[in-house]
C-alpha cells in the first residue's frame, strides 16, 4: 500500500543522505577553509591551510547546524527541503568557487564555469530556502 512505498521512498532518500553527507561536508569543508585562508590573507594575516584544530570546528558547526535544522522542523518534507537545497548548494557553489579559483592562472574557461555555477548554486540555495519558510509560515508545507 501507500505507508510501504512512502517506507521505501523514506528509506532510499535515507540512503541517498547518508552516502552523499561525507562526501558534501568534505568538499564543503574544504571549501569554508580556502576561504577562510584566503580572507585572512587579504588582511595580511597568514594561515596554514587544513589545519585539525578548524577542520574540527568547520564539522562541528556544519553538523549542529544539520542537526538544529533537523530539530526544529516538524515535517520530512521540509527537512527534505532544507537538506536539499544545502546539497545544491554544495554541489553547484563549491565545486564552481574552486573552478573561479582555478581560473587566477588566466584560464577563462574555469572562469566562466565557475560563475554560472556559483550563480546557480545561490539562486537555488536561496529559492529553496524562501519558498521552504514561505510554506512553514503559510502552513502549505
Amino acid at each position: 500500500g501507500i505507508n510501504a512505498e512512502y517506507g521505501i521512498a523514506r528509506g532510499a532518500i535515507s540512503v541517498s543522505v547518508i552516502g552523499s553527507y561525507p562526501i558534501f561536508a568534505f568538499l564543503g569543508r574544504g571549501a569554508v577553509d580556502d576561504t577562510i585562508v584566503q580572507i585572512a590573507e587579504k588582511f595580511n594575516r597568514r594561515l596554514e591551510r587544513n589545519t585539525e584544530l578548524r577542520r574540527v570546528i568547520i564539522l562541528f558547526v556544519w553538523h549542529f547546524l544539520a542537526l538544529t535544522i533537523a530539530v526544529l522542523t516538524s515535517s520530512f518534507g521540509t527537512v527534505l527541503q532544507l537538506v536539499g537545497s544545502i546539497a545544491a548548494l554544495f554541489m553547484l557553489f563549491f565545486p564552481g568557487y574552486m573552478a573561479w579559483i582555478e581560473s587566477r592562472n588566466g584560464n577563462w574557461g574555469y572562469r566562466v564555469t565557475g560563475v554560472v555555477f556559483m550563480v546557480m548554486g545561490v539562486f537555488t540555495f536561496i529559492w529553496t530556502i524562501v519558498y521552504t519558510l514561505y510554506q512553514v509560515a503559510t502552513g502549505t508545507s
